[in-house]
């Protein structure tokens, strides 16, 4: 079960796929300073998409190449046009991330709008490494 949350706003453009994932039911535990993080990154998509590649952790970065990442993300993001907002809508704590064994993750979703898609829904997966919380998926419905 996901956490509504207050919503922050973002103004730029919205993300593409690299690996999908739902909640796997976890506590509700939600680390607000990360929501800063998340967005950060949601930015680097938008308007440097290498940079959102390195930022990725190495589990998902070892699976597909920045040329890979790059056409992944024009496939998706192109057809929406501009992004005209995203707010912060909820966030999760995930004992494991699906297709991670043993890997324990946070699920952070936002409520976007495109100018050819008025209702959308990125969520983006971290999980830590070296200590650090780093995306290691993203999708949008």
């Amino acid at each position: 079960m996901l956490r509504r949350e207050r919503p922050e706003n973002a103004g730029e453009a919205a993300g593409p796929v690299i690996a999908q994932a739902a909640p796997a039911g976890g506590s509700a535990d939600k680390d607000e300073s990360l929501v800063g993080e998340v967005e950060g990154w949601l930015k680097k998509l938008d308007h440097n998409l290498p940079d959102a590649y390195t930022s990725l952790a190495k589990i998902a970065s070892t699976k597909v190449t920045i040329q890979q990442w790059e056409a992944a993300m024009a496939l998706v993001r192109n057809p929406l046009g501009s992004l005209v907002s995203r707010k912060y809508a909820a966030s999760e704590a995930m004992k494991e991330v699906p297709g991670m064994p043993g890997v324990e993750g946070m699920i952070y979703q936002f409520s976007s709008e495109y100018m050819e898609k008025k209702e959308a829904v990125e969520t983006v997966i971290l999980i830590k490494e070296g200590g650090r919380w780093k995306p290691a998926g993203y999708y949008i419905k």
